[in-house]
């Protein structure tokens, strides 16, 4: 081997021989983990177009490099990687195509390297079909013939490269001088009907035609396609070069123009970063994003064609670049970034913007179909995780969404004028990404952007993929700057969705309490050729009827997306799970939503939301259960996340919990930082660890507090309504019950609220003014004194944020195994009149909470949406509870005022979950009274934008509020009183949906205090 430079233009030789062998390790190992890259035949044949082990063009170009490695260095890895394919799939033979002639040209190689006489025959015969049995188009053209099509009468750029130049190097090889002949003919052949004199670049393809306009033919859609180009880039010099053309040839002379003239172009069209679009001319706006294989092969050409002399050394500089671009994409386990796959002939340009963008490691793969800014082919270890995209049609408000299943992770939204929409399908633009994080791993990112064209909007999602994880790191980005309108609407939901169909997925998993199988037939997410045996009985609630089905056996015979929700306080981890039932091989697996942020969501750790059903959801705004939404007005711009969707595998022992477990682990803000550092260049808005603080606290917890929870958000308002500043962030955590110590890391820099609220204690601490700055540490010391309006004459409930302590919420449902909460079934399921047929009469010091108060004071109880189809209004025992108690005289002396407290854990007013006033609607400010032993108190009106949907929609926290009614003492006797919580009689509101018509209360605790 001849001694080599240490280094030309830069480049290393270490670095260049180190990259090679990279290449060749993979080309050799790498596998099709998903079926995608599998060409199945009419005859059931199925070619891996991916894998090494097959015979397709992909091997024909891979054994041409490996060749012209080995005839440079002289190495023997590469040549005896090219001789152990010839011999394993000599050994099996294929169908004669275009494509399949492309390894021959090695073959003629080796043959004339070692004289082995088995090669001959191949040799013989296949150069035979090549010049007398290949069809050919009008004008004797090569037509391309390929496994899955005869492309009749079609000329493609490829042939020259994959047949064409075999054909040469055998005729020459086996001194057939008529062999050469036909390649020189193809050659001026298909650069008549191929070369665009407009731009000096090649078509794609063309098609003899004779209903084409002019009717002669066509170049399809005129694309200037970049692989399709550097097969002519690398042809011209080597055909030039295999026979020797003297300077003064005609034909020489004719490629070579032909050449100089495509080096013109491609100079002025190659990036700053040295690459090539994947349509030359067209720009990265247009979708024709950069491609790696095209931009290897233009480099090999003009290298080539210099070093040769065809070309002048002008075009040096150009090639160098694209060489550092495509060194720079070469990962450390030898994969080529940025290449996109076989591209077949495009009828118009978009064909060739909507080649799949692919993210993969040795594990995971996931592809993104660029019409639709969805992911639409997931797989784990070779298993299918998604399934068959299905479109049903969408029900505005209702479980099918978008429509669209079969995909994700993809961004979903309710934000435009017109409401919900799915972007991705309107001129998104996309770019891919990679590099190294601080550790050396290895990441590739994809960013879809759209401009959503009536407003201008912003709307973009971020996927991320480590070399290391089986998991998609998720960024979701809105932006909206327009003076003119500067309210647009309000971003009433904001979510990403892993949306399967597969029947893989066996079981859903809210927390490690709630779990549940999924029904099979599943009316949240449906699938095609599944009969669903159920009843809606509200909004993406039904009942179902397979007496047989193990949801119905095990959690309920009621299925809502709703049972599955959870407050986000303590929530972590989410997904599907899939027993091994459906597998390939039978090992489980999951998929899991996993919150290692929560700093870019809004309403605090009590806002609640949907967690799965079918989808695993990443609910990042929405107003299910009545939170409040930011509203977006000029200048909203903000990026939520990061989210991590996990997807992990077990053997078949491996349990639901087995999995959740794993994917747990990675709920933490402090996991990958390092990695989102990195990728924050790419990210807007997101705010790396450099720029973030430090919050620690020591707080004087009140006596009794348990499960103590301290919250960081917007200054100055209460941290359910922190959206009102879409820049502000919030953080929360457990203070140590003991020392009352707590510690909150990476908190972006700004001014906060400080809220501590406990389990057992009304009220909650409160103190702004809390400034957090970059790099340092920010401390805080409280003194929490328990408010106080007096001697405690009694309480009801636990003041806890929730409604769960009363019936039917926390008690666990005694008829099935899994023993839901009850408040998780669909509220229907628990009639409220045979729970209490004289209504709610509770006597302190005598009731029990889990059976005298029911978890919901309705106005009127059933009717719309409910298992009662008439109303039960009653005579005054739904809307009204009473309350008896007992007073002493000593308790009462010299006491002159009393106070009622009322927390409530969630309010419906006629408002519904929208938190908007609505003029029609009497109750939309609800009006809740007080009567203290028939002495009406003035009442406590319930804002509009305080309301919630909460009990209807299975949940026992939402928003919580809270009001003093401050009375005279005097009102109150020795012995027993009556106190009556009082709502309007059947007030009721409007429900577009079906969901439940009458307005409700549900109480966290309630309070008697004197003094």
């Amino acid at each position: 081997m001849p001694q080599q430079p240490i280094a030309v233009h830069g480049l290393q030789a270490s670095q260049l021989h180190s990259n090679i062998n990279l290449l060749i390790d993979n080309l050799v190992n790498i596998k099709d983990t998903t079926g995608k890259f599998l060409l199945q035949l009419e005859d059931g044949r199925v070619i891996d177009t991916k894998g090494w082990n097959d015979w397709e063009w992909t091997h024909g170009i891979g054994l041409y490099g490996l060749w012209q490695y080995h005839a440079l260095t002289g190495s023997d890895k590469a040549l005896q990687t090219a001789v152990n394919w010839f011999r394993e799939q000599l050994a099996i033979g294929t169908t004669k195509n275009i494509n399949t002639m492309s390894p021959f040209l090695t073959l003629a190689y080796l043959y004339e390297r070692t004289g082995e006489q088995s090669y001959l025959p191949w040799l013989d015969s296949w150069a035979e079909w090549a010049m007398y049995d290949l069809a050919r188009t009008p004008f004797g053209g090569m037509q391309h013939v390929t496994y899955a099509s005869d492309n009749t009468n079609e000329l493609w750029d490829d042939t020259l490269m994959m047949t064409v130049m075999p054909l040469c190097k055998i005729g020459k090889l086996l001194k057939r001088p008529h062999y050469i002949e036909e390649a020189k003919r193809q050659f001026l052949l298909h650069i008549k009907y191929l070369f665009d004199p407009t731009t000096g670049l090649f078509f794609h393809g063309w098609k003899f035609d004779a209903s084409a306009e002019g009717g002669f033919g066509h170049n399809f859609a005129r694309a200037r396609w970049a692989r399709g180009n550097s097969w002519l880039t690398i042809v011209i010099p080597d055909f030039i070069e295999l026979l020797d053309l003297a300077p003064n040839d005609a034909l020489r002379i004719h490629l070579t123009d032909t050449l100089e003239a495509q080096c013109q172009a491609l100079k002025r069209l190659q990036g700053e970063n040295g690459m090539w679009r994947t349509i030359l001319d067209k720009p990265e706006s247009e979708g024709s994003y950069e491609e790696a294989s095209a931009t290897a092969g233009f480099a090999y050409g003009m290298l080539k064609a210099i070093r040769r002399r065809y070309v002048d050394r002008s075009y040096e500089a150009v090639a160098l670049k694209a060489v550092r671009a495509v060194m720079g994409r070469i990962g450390s386990d030898g994969e080529l970034r940025d290449v996109s796959f076989g591209t077949g002939m495009g009828a118009d340009l978009q064909h060739y913007y909507d080649i799949p963008l692919t993210l993969a490691n040795d594990r995971l793969y996931a592809s993104m179909n660029k019409s639709t800014g969805a992911i639409d082919l997931l797989a784990l270890d070779g298993q299918d995780l998604l399934g068959a995209q299905n479109y049903e049609e969408p029900t505005p408000g209702g479980a099918t969404g978008s429509g669209n299943s079969g995909i994700g992770p993809y961004l979903d939204c309710y934000c435009t004028p017109e409401g919900a929409y799915t972007p991705g399908s309107i001129d998104p633009r996309y770019q891919l990404l990679f590099g190294n994080d601080s550790t050396g791993d290895r990441w590739g990112g994809i960013i879809m952007s759209e401009t959503y064209p009536s407003t201008n909007q912003t709307l973009e999602q971020y996927w991320f993929l480590r070399e290391s994880e089986t998991g998609l790191h998720t960024f979701s980005h809105i932006a909206y700057y327009d003076e003119t309108t500067p309210l647009l609407r309000n971003l009433q939901e904001f979510r990403t969705l892993f949306r399967p169909t597969t029947r893989l997925w066996t079981n859903l998993s809210t927390n490690a309490q709630q779990f549940a199988p999924l029904p099979y037939a599943n009316p949240a997410a449906p699938a095609n050729g599944v009969t669903i045996n159920s009843t809606t009985v509200q909004d993406a609630t039904w009942l179902l009827s397979n007496e047989s089905d193990p949801y119905v056996v095990e959690e309920s015979s009621f299925f809502t997306k709703y049972t599955f929700s959870d407050t986000w306080q303590d929530h972590k981890v989410h997904g599907l799970f899939a027993d091994g039932t459906y597998s390939d091989d039978g090992s489980t697996f999951g998929a899991w939503l996993v919150m290692n942020t929560v700093d870019t969501y809004f309403g605090g750790p009590l806002h609640s939301d949907l967690t799965v059903d079918g989808i695993v959801y990443n609910y990042i705004t929405s107003n299910h259960h009545g939170d409040n939404v930011p509203n977006i007005t000029h200048g909203f711009d903000r990026t939520f996340g990061p989210q991590y969707y996990h997807f992990n595998t077990g053997p078949s022992s491996s349990t639901l919990e087995d999995l959740r477990q794993d994917a747990l682990q990675y709920a933490s803000p402090l996991w990958n930082a390092d990695f989102y550092d990195a990728i924050a260049p790419h990210v807007p808005n997101y705010v790396p660890s450099h720029a973030r603080g430090v919050w620690q606290g020591k707080v004087k917890l009140p006596n009794g507090a348990t499960c103590p929870i301290a919250v960081l958000s917007q200054n100055g308002v209460d941290f359910q309504d922190n959206v009102l500043d879409p820049k502000a962030y919030q953080y929360w955590g457990e203070v140590d019950e003991r020392t009352g110590y707590i510690k909150i890391p990476r908190v972006k820099p700004g001014t906060y609220r400080l809220t501590v609220y406990a389990k057992g204690i009304f009220g909650q601490y409160v103190q702004d003014g809390i400034v957090v700055r970059a790099g340092s540490c920010s401390q805080t010391h409280a003194h929490w004194t328990e408010e106080s309006a007096g001697r405690e004459l009694w309480r009801i409930g636990i003041p806890d944020k929730s409604s769960g302590e009363y019936r039917h919420g926390y008690e666990r449902d005694p008829t099935h195994p899994l023993h839901p909460d009850e408040f998780r079934i669909y509220w229907g399921a628990y009639d409220f009149h045979e729970d209490f047929p004289q209504g709610v009469n509770f006597r302190v010091g005598e009731s029990d909470v889990r059976k005298d108060m029911n978890y919901v004071h309705w106005s009127v109880y059933g009717g719309y949406a409910s298992l009662r189809d008439d109303p039960y209004y009653g005579d005054g025992d739904v809307n009204n509870w009473t309350i008896l108690f007992d007073v002493s005289k000593h308790a009462l002396h010299w006491k002159t005022q009393a106070t009622l407290t009322v927390q409530l854990s969630g309010a419906k007013t006629a408002a519904g979950n929208t938190d908007a006033f609505n003029v029609s609607q009497s109750y939309s400010d609800l009006p809740y009274t007080v009567v203290v032993n028939g002495y009406e108190q003035p009442a406590w009106i319930i804002p509009f934008n305080q309301s919630s949907s909460c009990a209807v929609r299975s949940a026992v926290i939402c928003y919580n509020l809270a009001h003093k009614f401050v009375f005279d003492a005097n009102l109150l006797q020795t012995g027993e009183n009556r106190l009556v919580l009082s709502l309007p009689y059947n007030a009721t509101d409007y429900e577009s949906a079906l969901l439940p018509i009458p307005v409700y209360v549900q109480y966290d605790a309630l309070r008697l205090e004197v003094k």
